[in-house]
Order: C-alpha cells, then sequence, then structure tokens
C-alpha cells in the first residue's frame, strides 16, 4: 500500500447548483452522474484537491430505501492505494448536511 495521501484542500458541494458546476468533469463518473437535461441524483460532494487539481470525488445520493444513501468515489489513478477514497468517504459521511437528511 502506498503511504498516505494528504490532500491540501477539501471542499463539499451541497446544493444543486454546486453539483452542476462538476458536470463535465471527466474521471469521477462513479461519483457524479448527470441526465442529459443537466439534472443529477447527487445530493452531496466531497472534494479533495492538490493544488488546483481535483484528484479524488465522493458523490452521494438518496436511494430508494427511505435513508439510505448510495455513495460512489473516485480516485484519480496516481493517488489510489494510499486511503484517499475511505477518507473521502469518511469525511462525507461525517459532515452535518449528510446527518440532517
Amino acid at each position: 500500500m502506498r503511504s498516505e495521501v494528504s490532500p491540501d484542500r477539501w471542499g463539499f458541494a451541497e446544493t444543486e447548483k454546486e453539483i452542476r458546476t462538476l458536470q463535465g468533469l471527466t474521471g469521477f463518473e462513479n461519483a457524479l452522474a448527470f441526465e442529459a437535461d443537466g439534472s443529477t441524483p447527487t445530493r452531496a460532494v466531497c472534494i479533495a484537491r492538490q493544488g488546483q487539481k481535483i484528484i479524488g470525488v465522493d458523490g452521494a445520493a438518496g436511494s430508494l430505501a427511505d435513508g439510505v444513501w448510495e455513495a460512489g468515489v473516485d480516485v484519480q489513478e496516481e493517488y489510489r492505494g494510499a486511503g484517499l477514497g475511505s477518507c473521502l468517504t469518511g469525511r462525507l459521511t461525517e459532515a452535518p448536511h449528510m446527518r440532517n437528511w
């Protein structure tokens, strides 16, 4: 396993408007999903950056089961195997907006 990665910036997208700004971002198809009309089932996103580069994204969408969330995580290949995906998921699920949904 690689040594742990420590992104220099973390961010959250919590509103539909914020999440829509991520449309067209490539390499993060498990974390972000958009329909042809720009709508998305994604309701919360945690983003890890190294400088200006987005290196990992974890997105959560509601599921058919009440109170259950589906999460998808993507980490850029050169940052995989260092615990970043687990860290993204932890940060996303511990965020206040996730506990209130």
